[in-house]
C-alpha cells in the first residue's frame, strides 16, 4: 500500500511536471504550446544607434503595435531546390532556362490549405489584425504591445534607433525563446520581428567623400568598359522584356537630376528611370547609396529597362523593411529579371531559421529566371563580435544569390595603374555557418581549400557555402550626389556595375531567342572548367579582420574575390555565342 501511494504521488507529480511544460493560459484558455529556441540576438554592441527606452509609457510617438511576420511553413521545397540546382540552372541538363512562372512557384510551395485560417485565428484572439495576406506562404499582422507579449510568451521591451528617431518593440535581448500553440507551431517556420533589430545602417558602402582617393584608379562607366573588356552593346529599352532593378531600403533615395548630371558627365544617352515601385522622396536630399546604386546599374546598362525598387518599413511603421521585402518578393509585377542588392547583416545575429526562410525565398525567385546579385560586405571577414569565429554576412552566404566581392586597381607614383587587379581587404568572404556547401562548388572550393594555406579551422565552416562568388572594384566610384561628385566605394559599388554588365548580356539573349540567365551560380562554376577566359584570376590580397586573420587570394577560386572578375567580352561569347 505504501509503494502503491507513493507511485500515484509520483505520477500526480510527473503530470504536473509534463503539464506545465506544455500547457499556457491564454485568455482564460489552456492549451498546448511549443517552444521556439533562437539563437539569434539583439545586441546592442553589434547595432550601433540602438538604445532600450527604459520607460516606453512617457516616449510621445512609440508604436503601440508590433507587426509580426509569420512564415507558414511551405511545401515541396526540397523538390524545387532539386529541381532548379539539377535541371532549370544547370547548363549541363535538357530543361536549362525553363523557368516557371511566379504563379507555378507559388502553387508548389504552397502551405498546408489550413495553415493560414490557424494563424489568422490565433491573431484575431488576440486581438491582432491580419494586414497582408497576399502571398499564400505568410500572414503578416499587427498586434497590441501586451496582446503580442502574451502571444509569445515572451516580454517585449522598446528599442529606439537615436538617429532616426525609430521605435521598434522586439523580446528582451535576454530571451532566446518564445512559443506558440502547438497546432500553430505545426504549421509556422518561423515569426518574424521578434528577435533582432533590423540592420539599420548596413549597407554595404565604405565612406565617401568630396576628393578620390591618389592610390586607385578613379572607376567611371568608361573606366569598367575598358578594363573589363566591354564593347559598346546598349539595351533596347522597351523592345525587351529583359529589365534590371536595384531593391533598397532604410530611407536610400535618389535625385533623377543627379542621374541626369551623371549620365550628362559621362556621356550616356540620358534616360531617366523607367519604373518606379515604392516611394522615393525626390524632394529630400538624395543618399549615397540610392545614388550609386541607379547610376551605376544604368552606367553600365544605358538603354536597358530599369525598376527602381523602395521597401519601407522601420520608419516608425514598427516594422523591418527586409522582412516584408521577404514576403513581396514573389509578387512584384513584372520584376527585374537582373536584380542588385547591396544590403546584408551579421550572420551571427539572426536566427538560422529566419536565413534558412530567407534563402527559400530567393531560390524560388530565382526560379522564375531572376539573377540575384548581393554585395559580400565590407568587413574582410569579420570576426566580431566573437573573436575566435569569422562572421558571414547574410544573404551574401546564401547559396541562391551571387555574391559580389571587392577589388583595387592601384596606381604608382606617375599615376599608371597596375595591370591587374588587388583583392581589396576590406572585401566580404568566406564560409556560412548554416548553408552547405552546394554541389555547384565543390571542384573549385576543394581545390582552394586543400592546395593553399588557409586560417585554422576554428574560425570558420570549410564544409559551407563559400562566397563571394565574383569581384569587380570598390573603391574610388565617382557618382554624382546632391548636384556635387562624391567618390565612394564598397562592395555595393561592384555590385549594381556587375548587375548592370550581366543585363547586357541578357539582352543580347533575348535577341537570340535564349532564355534570361536566372540563377547563376551553376553556369559560372560550369564555365570556370569551360572557358576559364571568361574570368580574371586574382591572385593577391587578404581580407582579414584584426585581431583574426584572412583569407588570401590565390589562382583559381579564393574566399576573398571568387572566381575572379570577368572578361566581359568572352563572358558574353560563352553565354550567348
Amino acid at each position: 500500500y505504501k509503494l502503491k501511494s507513493e507511485m500515484k504521488r509520483a505520477g500526480v507529480c510527473l503530470l504536473v511536471v509534463v503539464v506545465a511544460c506544455v500547457v499556457a493560459p491564454v485568455f482564460g484558455e489552456i492549451e498546448p504550446r511549443r517552444i521556439v529556441e533562437v539563437t539569434g540576438y539583439t545586441d546592442l554592441d553589434e547595432r550601433p544607434g540602438w538604445r532600450v527606452v527604459q520607460a516606453p509609457k512617457s516616449v510621445h510617438g512609440a508604436p503601440g503595435k508590433v507587426r509580426l511576420f509569420f512564415g507558414l511553413s511551405l511545401q515541396n521545397v526540397a523538390e524545387l531546390e532539386r529541381e532548379l540546382n539539377e535541371e532549370l540552372a544547370n547548363p549541363r541538363s535538357a530543361r536549362y532556362g525553363e523557368w516557371l512562372s511566379a504563379p507555378e512557384v507559388l502553387r508548389r510551395l504552397r502551405p498546408e490549405p489550413h495553415a493560414a485560417a490557424l494563424v489568422e485565428a490565433l491573431v484575431l484572439r488576440h486581438g491582432g489584425e491580419v494586414v497582408f495576406g497576399r502571398n499564400p506562404g505568410w500572414v503578416i499582422a499587427d498586434l497590441p504591445v501586451f496582446h503580442a507579449s502574451k502571444l509569445l510568451q515572451c516580454p517585449l521591451r522598446l528599442y529606439e534607433h537615436v538617429p532616426s528617431g525609430t521605435y521598434l518593440w522586439r523580446c528582451n535581448a535576454a530571451e532566446t525563446r518564445y512559443s506558440l500553440p502547438a497546432n500553430v507551431a505545426d504549421v509556422v517556420d518561423f515569426v518574424g520581428g521578434v528577435h533582432s533589430l533590423p540592420p539599420w545602417g548596413l549597407s554595404m558602402r565604405t565612406p565617401k567623400g568630396s576628393t578620390p582617393s591618389s592610390e586607385s584608379i578613379i572607376v567611371t562607366p568608361a573606366a569598367i568598359r575598358e578594363f573589363y573588356n566591354v564593347d559598346d552593346t546598349m539595351g533596347l529599352l522597351d523592345a525587351s522584356p529583359m529589365h534590371i532593378g536595384v531593391h533598397e531600403f532604410e530611407k536610400q533615395f535618389y535625385k533623377p537630376d543627379d542621374l541626369t548630371l551623371f549620365q550628362q558627365r559621362n556621356g550616356l544617352p540620358i534616360q531617366p528611370v523607367s519604373r518606379q515601385l515604392g516611394p522615393n522622396h525626390e524632394g529630400t536630399v538624395a543618399s549615397g547609396e540610392g545614388s550609386l546604386d541607379i547610376q551605376f546599374l544604368m552606367g553600365m546598362a544605358p538603354n536597358v529597362t530599369s525598376t527602381y525598387l523602395y521597401f519601407p518599413g522601420g520608419e516608425n511603421q514598427y516594422s523591418d523593411p527586409f522582412l516584408f521585402w521577404m514576403a513581396t518578393l514573389l509578387l512584384i509585377p513584372d520584376p527585374p529579371y537582373v536584380n542588385s542588392v547591396s544590403y546584408g547583416d551579421n550572420g551571427f545575429a539572426l536566427s538560422p531559421l529566419y536565413m534558412q526562410r530567407v534563402s527559400t525565398e530567393i531560390m524560388a525567385f530565382t526560379a522564375t529566371g531572376r539573377t540575384m546579385f548581393f554585395s559580400s560586405g565590407d568587413y574582410g571577414v569579420n570576426c566580431r563580435p566573437l573573436r575566435h569565429k569569422f562572421v558571414t554576412h547574410f544573404p551574401a552566404c546564401s547559396p541562391y544569390v551571387t555574391s559580389v566581392g571587392g577589388t583595387v586597381l592601384y596606381v604608382d607614383d606617375n599615376g599608371v595603374p597596375d595591370p591587374t587587379e588587388t583583392g581589396i581587404s576590406f572585401s566580404g568572404g568566406g564560409f556560412s555557418f548554416v548553408f552547405d556547401r552546394p554541389h555547384y562548388q565543390d571542384q573549385a572550393v576543394e581545390t582552394y581549400l586543400h592546395k593553399y594555406e588557409q586560417p585554422a579551422d576554428l574560425f570558420y565552416n570549410p564544409n559551407g557555402r563559400a562566397y563571394p562568388d565574383l569581384a569587380l572594384f570598390a573603391t574610388n566610384f565617382e557618382i554624382i550626389e546632391n548636384g556635387n561628385p562624391d567618390y565612394i566605394g564598397g562592395t555595393s559599388a561592384s555590385t549594381p556595375a556587375i548587375a548592370g554588365l550581366f543585363s547586357l548580356i541578357n539582352e543580347l539573349r533575348f535577341e537570340k531567342n535564349l532564355p534570361s540567365l536566372g540563377f547563376l551560380n551553376p553556369t559560372l562554376y560550369h564555365l570556370k572548367d569551360t572557358r576559364p577566359d571568361v574570368y580574371n584570376d586574382i591572385t593577391s590580397g587578404n581580407n582579414a579582420y584584426p585581431p583574426c586573420p584572412g583569407f588570401t587570394c590565390e589562382p583559381g577560386f579564393d574566399a576573398l574575390s571568387g572566381l575572379g572578375s570577368i572578361n566581359w567580352a568572352n563572358m558574353r561569347d560563352a553565354l550567348v555565342f
